[in-house]
């Protein structure tokens, strides 16, 4: 009789163990837009959020990923921009003021352009590393002027980062004019 009861205790507290040490994850889904279809994933775990999936293009699938660090930051990324289901552009976001964007330009699944920009803590742009060939080693380096001090841009001064707002870099002591698109800085071809 002690035996069994021994062996129920040893049951129980086993049970009981292996309960406590499964991790607290669950899945929460959002529709946003009211149409049926799910266009946010939460993936939680402990109590915070890890994963982020979005669907910005409404047709289904999740397109967008982003991922949290034990702090609620987002460190990375992901974008399925052309909706084949393969990721094509990802950004990681550093402490350093850094943000480094690797791009599938070939569409063949690897990312084969990668470009870091390094911000001050203020925000602003310093720098940019591209890498073309993408062998982990920049192949330029370029300088970001974030002030333009008395010079018109298509007609309007260059104050505000407001869509259409233009700067300039310099690369090898050549200008070229940058606009800013969409929450980034691009450069004009």
């Amino acid at each position: 009789m002690r035996r069994f009861s021994f062996c129920i205790f040893l049951h129980l507290l086993l049970t009981l163990f292996s309960f406590s040490c499964l991790p607290n994850r669950y899945i929460k889904t959002f529709d946003i837009d009211g149409d049926g279809v799910f266009d946010k994933v939460l993936h939680v775990a402990y109590h915070r959020v890890v994963k982020e999936e979005l669907d910005r293009n409404r047709d289904g699938l999740s397109d967008t990923f982003l991922f949290y660090d034990e702090k609620g930051c987002v460190y990375m990324k992901e974008h399925d921009r052309d909706g084949d289901g393969v990721v094509d552009l990802r950004e990681e976001f550093f402490p350093d003021f850094s943000i480094r964007r690797m791009e599938d330009q070939s569409r063949d699944g690897q990312m084969d352009r990668s470009w870091t920009v390094y911000y001050t803590s203020e925000g602003k742009p310093l720098r940019m590393n591209i890498d073309h060939d993408f062998d982990h080693v920049f192949d330029t380096r370029v300088n970001l002027v974030t002030e333009i001090r008395e010079e018109r841009v298509s007609g309007k001064w260059c104050k505000s980062k407001k869509k259409g707002d233009q700067r300039f870099i310099f690369v090898k002591d050549k200008v070229f004019p940058v606009e800013f698109v969409e929450s980034e800085w691009q450069i004009i071809a």
